[in-house]
């Protein structure tokens, strides 16, 4: 497994690419500080592989190596839940990229798959994450923290995107 490149000025000059998601990805990703307590159940396949949407699931590569995945499970025929998985190794300019590439997935799995409510949660404690779910169109519905709601026991707010 190839690892992240440390070195700053080879981080400039890296190539960010995106490809179908594959299973292995997660494997490879070191998460970023927020995520860390889930980079144990990653690791544990705690993570639900066989009911990933591939069609509307992708990983981010920087020089070919992982440093993102993000995409959809099914609940039913008309409601999926998102995820994303975001790496350390992520450059602040590629934000605007990635932030576009994810939202271009969750508009195919909207119109071209069907899914007409796609669900997302944001640590109580993570308000980057609530602005980056807002800036990918969802819209924040629980008013307060659900308790106990995350893998790791954390409080989390619900987030949805609904196309009528």
């Amino acid at each position: 497994m190839k690892e992240p490149n440390t070195d700053k000025r080879a981080n400039l000059t890296a190539r960010l690419t995106f490809v179908p998601f594959q299973s292995e990805h997660l494997g490879q990703l070191i998460l970023c500080a927020g995520q860390g307590p889930e980079q144990d159940l990653i690791a544990a396949l705690d993570f639900p592989m066989d009911r990933i949407a591939r069609a509307y699931s992708e990983t981010a590569l920087l020089d070919g190596v992982p440093v993102g995945s993000a995409g959809i499970v099914p609940i039913s025929a008309h409601r999926a839940v998102a995820f994303a998985y975001v790496g350390a190794a992520i450059r602040r300019r590629d934000w605007p990229v990635i932030t576009a590439r994810v939202t271009d997935v969750l508009n195919r799995a909207a119109w071209d798959g069907g899914y007409k409510r796609i669900e997302a949660t944001a640590a109580f404690g993570e308000p980057a994450a609530w602005q980056w779910l807002e800036r990918l169109g969802f819209l924040r519905e629980t008013p307060y923290p659900m308790p106990l709601y995350g893998p790791t026991g954390v409080a989390h707010y619900l987030y949805s995107r609904i196309r009528l």
